[in-house]
């Protein structure tokens, strides 16, 4: 500090927003930004102006907020990868889901129809039978995980001789 304030003299500089910490001994950790200018009156010995201002406060807001900030991006990140996430579990269950209902409905417009021998009707009759019991499956396992995501899963848990 005292070789810019000697600097400000010899070369008539001037000193703009310059921050200092320092530790004080008695009212501890402070942040000072300090601005100054050769001054001299009437002929005498040139002299600095200085101009200091405490700013800890300031700086610890800044901090604080860009603390706030930084907890808020990640914050954004998660939610938008965990949206992410369900837009893509979402259109995996639609396409497991639809996978039956098409067989289902490809077999039973032409049941219905009337045109089908009794072999190709039991073979139709089977295929959309399997194809509800999948569906039915899979909409099982989804309410199952929606069980454990709220915490209604309740296991019975026995102890096996292997």
């Amino acid at each position: 500090m005292r070789s810019i304030l000697e600097d400000i003299i010899t070369h008539d500089r001037t000193l703009q927003n310059f921050e200092v910490a320092h530790l004080f001994e008695k009212i501890g950790q402070k942040t000072m930004r300090i601005t100054g200018w050769k001054i001299i009156e009437g002929g005498d010995t040139p002299r600095i102006l200085l101009s200091i201002e405490d700013i800890t406060q300031q700086k610890q807001f800044e901090a604080e907020r860009a603390h706030l900030l930084s907890q808020e991006q990640i914050a954004r990140q998660e939610a938008e990868t965990a949206n992410r996430a369900k837009d893509d579990f979402l259109s995996n269950l639609s396409h497991e889901l639809r996978n039956p209902l098409t067989a289902i409905i490809g077999w039973a417009q032409p049941i219905q129809s009337h045109k089908l021998d009794s072999a190709q009707i039991d073979r139709g009759l089977e295929v959309i039978y399997h194809s509800a019991q999948a569906q039915s499956q899979l909409i099982e396992d989804m309410l199952d995980l929606s069980r454990i995501a709220s915490g209604k899963l309740h296991l019975n848990l026995q102890q096996l001789n292997i």
